[in-house]
């Protein structure tokens, strides 16, 4: 099913803003609000037993920075009034809004200034969470020292075969009765002409390791290695 298409005037569906948990609660909540007040308020957390605390609550301030303010942290032209958004929020009625509303372009938090960016060519994101995600996404791939790109992990040979592989081909593997699948899982796709046959996604050879198996007969081709001793596994 291909996800709603994101308007301007059509950011979130009812079912998130007003019927937020619904069967669940009460009370319904919505996903905007409590997004913003994630980014700007307090949130009370439960007192945890392990942790000896005098009360029942404690409080935790995210104090996460505007919207104007991350625009400068990627590298983003600087505004200074509601009509310097038009370049990443092209409609006038949603700049007026945003001013009505936040009085202070400086006042506008990071979650509703994100998502009321129009989106860049080919993507559900605007310019700045584009910047963020991607800044995040480079800082946990960059801080893994398991990061299958490392030096030292894969031979080049094995890294080859690992990139073979994609979601849909995990998807087929993983899942009962799927037969068909886009390439592209991430990408909509139409039935059945756009489809592939699992069978027909490329499969990963494991004859690049076939050597490791060779020299290590403990550990790498039967058992897992933590079973032996280190002297008794050849790097």
């Amino acid at each position: 099913m291909p996800a709603k298409l994101k308007t301007s005037k059509e950011i979130m569906n009812d079912e998130l803003t007003e019927r937020l948990f619904h069967i669940v609660r009460s009370v319904s909540q919505d996903l905007a609000a409590l997004n913003i007040q994630r980014g700007r308020g307090i949130t009370y957390l439960r007192k945890i037993k392990i942790i000896n605390l005098s009360s029942n609550f404690i409080k935790i301030d995210h104090g996460l920075p505007g919207y104007t303010e991350y625009r400068r942290y990627c590298g983003m032209s600087d505004v200074e009034d509601f009509d310097d958004l038009k370049n990443e929020i092209k409609d006038e009625q949603i700049r007026n809004l945003l001013e009505r509303l936040y009085g202070d372009v400086r006042n506008i938090d990071i979650w509703a200034g994100g998502i009321l960016e129009d989106s860049l060519s080919d993507s559900k994101l605007g310019p700045l969470f584009m910047c963020i995600i991607v800044d995040q996404m480079k800082a946990l791939r960059d801080g893994d020292r398991f990061w299958f790109e490392n030096e030292n992990v894969f031979t080049w040979n094995q890294l080859n075969e690992l990139k073979k592989t994609n979601l849909a081909k995990i998807i087929c593997e993983n899942s009962d009765n799927i037969e068909m699948i886009q390439k592209d899982a991430f990408l909509n796709a139409k039935y059945p002409k756009e489809m592939s046959k699992c069978y027909q996604l490329e499969d990963v050879s494991l004859k690049p390791w076939q050597s490791c198996c060779e020299n290590n007969a403990k550990g790498l081709c039967g058992e897992p290695a933590y079973f032996y001793l280190p002297n008794e596994i050849i790097n």
